[in-house]
């Protein structure tokens, strides 16, 4: 949803919506004893909520699908995203149900995606220089930890260890 579109409680609130969800070995799994079950305000609605109604939630927001659709933008194509045309993404967003293809398609074959102003922009993070060098020398499989992780890590960006828990800045950040 991005900041500005919620509040310290909300989130607080939200934790607890998602207390009892774990997982054993790769299966999820909700341990009903451990869930709170009581009454908690979420983004202005209140009810005996649980992590699927806070997810229900989120996506009745129309920020939420602004946000989702800048960020693809912003992955595929450039930087530089006016808030007409996030508003345009993420309503396209929004009437497909969440569906990513269609959103994918509209960037795809917009004028935009080809222009001038997008075509050589994107800056490759250490991991996507690494994969895409392996890949493009025809070596196969990319090394597995800890030699990737070195090669990476010598780079700036260590696999599992982000800076903070906002993950490493893209682009030129």
């Amino acid at each position: 949803m991005g900041v500005g579109h919620y509040t310290e409680t909300d989130i607080r609130e939200a934790a607890r919506a998602f207390t009892g969800w774990n997982y054993v070995d790769l299966k999820f799994v909700v341990n009903k004893d451990q869930h709170d079950d009581g009454e908690k305000t979420f983004l202005g609605k209140t009810g005996r909520f649980d992590g699927v109604n806070v997810v229900d939630i989120i996506l009745q927001q129309p920020a939420t699908a602004d946000y989702i659709a800048g960020k693809i933008y912003r992955y595929f194509v450039r930087e530089d995203l006016s808030p007409h045309l996030q508003k345009q993404l993420g309503a396209v967003l929004r009437d497909h149900d969440y569906q990513i293809a269609p959103l994918l398609e509209t960037i795809f074959l917009s004028r935009d995606f080809y222009s001038p102003a997008s075509v050589g922009t994107q800056i490759k993070s250490p991991v996507e220089l690494a994969v895409s060098t392996y890949r493009k020398l025809g070596l196969g499989n990319v090394p597995g930890v800890p030699d990737f992780n070195v090669a990476t890590g010598a780079l700036g960006q260590r696999l599992f260890a982000p800076p903070t828990v906002a993950g490493w800045a893209g682009g030129t950040g």
